[in-house]
């Protein structure tokens, strides 16, 4: 078969889950005897066409000054020609989208439904029914996920500053029309909750052409199905990690030292700093600790943002008279083992919903339990007690109590955890071709 992978980013320029997730699907069914192309849009208004690790990659040109009409969904993409000419072209089989962005939208997905090519969706993250990004209302509280305008609409404007209450009564007049017949800033926030219907369209209309919906964590199968998606048209296939990774993260496994209970509690953070993931929680917690209690915090992480960057500079801030917490850096290829190695247990604080993460699996992998945050994909994979703990997220105080209680059964020698088995990418592939046969 001649597959399109569609996602919104892809490497060299960024690095994500759903990055790594599509290459490691790319490759397994290349290995399969399928050819495959990674499509993605461009960081600019030229086309590109290159190799990266062994896959071909399609870079298509999006507009980078767009117009109000198109960033509002209302207008055909600028360069939408572009991808429909190279469909064309190229006539694939299956074009199998990853993400719901401006630049991987419903409208490429209808250009390629247009050319008889079965489309396929895989959802890897909140931001596809959520227009806050993460399913946290107000930023604080876990959100059911049903996309109601008006109560999505002020919980997106309480995130761009305004006052709760302001925010829900711009909100509720945004209903009215008011804000088509204002420009700028204020014409958006005034249009907020009618965006929010025509999103929840959007959705709607985009699953429903699709011949299949994979979803990668039983929650989020839960919020399509409140958003009016047929639990039938939609399949739960969670995450494996690649041969590749397994190897790397078990030579972590044999090269780590016996348990010590005489040394300090090692704790890891693997991931990107920025406020969803949570590093500020364990920092916070590790704060809070009384000196006795002995353990090294090692983080390792980029910022890519701005304002991921000032971020990390106010942890790092916050913890520059704590010796017990460690910023490293990146982590890579080639820090990675020793890394893993150097762990007693992983901390997974995310605040925001997790369809995975990648992290957990690759902790597992590691024979390493894992201290997460007691909700959606985390809490699917932790068995609490068993293969780690699970802890309210975002409360720093109880994260202090529970590294205190993992150090002091570190110390005590009671180091045993049941973890589980994990599946491999080539599952993943495998699930993917029987899906795209049965559909």
């Amino acid at each position: 078969m001649k597959i399109v992978l569609l996602c919104g980013y892809y490497y060299p320029d960024t690095v994500g889950g759903t990055e790594a997730y599509v290459e490691a699907l790319g490759h397994d069914l290349q290995r399969r005897g399928h050819d495959i192309t990674v499509a993605a849009p461009a960081t600019s208004e030229d086309q590109e066409e290159y190799t990266h690790n062994g896959l071909r990659v399609l870079r298509y040109p999006v507009a980078q000054n767009p117009d109000r009409a198109e960033v509002q969904r209302r207008a055909v993409p600028k360069y939408l020609g572009v991808w429909d000419d190279w469909l064309q072209r190229t006539n694939p089989d299956v074009v199998h989208m990853h993400s719901l962005t401006r630049g991987c939208s419903v409208a490429h997905a209808r250009a390629a439904i247009e050319r008889d090519i079965s489309l396929y969706i895989t959802v890897h993250v909140p931001n596809v029914t959520c227009p806050r990004g993460t399913l946290m209302r107000w930023g604080k509280t876990p959100c059911d996920g049903e996309i109601r305008p008006t109560r999505c609409g002020a919980c997106v404007l309480q995130d761009r500053g305004l006052p709760k209450s302001l925010a829900w009564a711009a909100s509720a007049v945004s209903r009215t029309g008011l804000g088509s017949s204002i420009p700028g800033a204020a014409g958006t926030a005034l249009q907020r909750a009618p965006l929010i219907q025509q999103r929840k369209e959007r959705l709607q209309s985009w699953m429903e052409s699709a011949a299949h919906v994979v979803v990668v964590a039983g929650w989020l199968k839960e919020v399509l199905g409140r958003n009016g998606i047929s639990r039938k048209h939609v399949t739960v296939s969670r995450h494996g990690l690649s041969e590749d990774m397994h190897a790397i993260q078990r030579a972590a496994a044999e090269r780590r030292d016996p348990h010590d209970p005489g040394r300090p509690l090692r704790v890891g953070f693997v991931g990107r700093f920025t406020e969803v993931k949570g590093p500020h929680v364990l920092v916070d917690a590790v704060c809070r600790l009384p000196e006795d209690v002995a353990l090294e915090v090692q983080l390792y992480g980029m910022a890519q943002s701005k304002q991921d960057q000032e971020y990390l500079s106010g942890m790092k801030k916050r913890a520059q008279d704590e010796a017990r917490i460690q910023f490293r850096g990146p982590m890579t290829d080639e820090n990675r083992v020793a890394a893993f190695e150097a762990f007693d247990v992983l901390a997974v604080p995310s605040i925001g919903f997790e369809t995975g993460p990648y992290t957990v699996l690759e902790a597992f992998a590691a024979k390493l339990p894992v201290l997460g945050s007691d909700h959606s994909g985390i809490a699917e994979r932790v068995t609490d007690g068993e293969s780690g703990l699970l802890i309210p997220p975002g409360d720093a105080e109880v994260w202090a109590n529970a590294l205190g209680d993992l150090s002091e059964r570190h110390r005590a020698d009671r180091w045993e955890w049941s973890l589980p088995e994990l599946r491999t990418s080539g599952e993943v592939a495998e699930e993917m071709m029987k899906i795209y046969k049965r559909a």
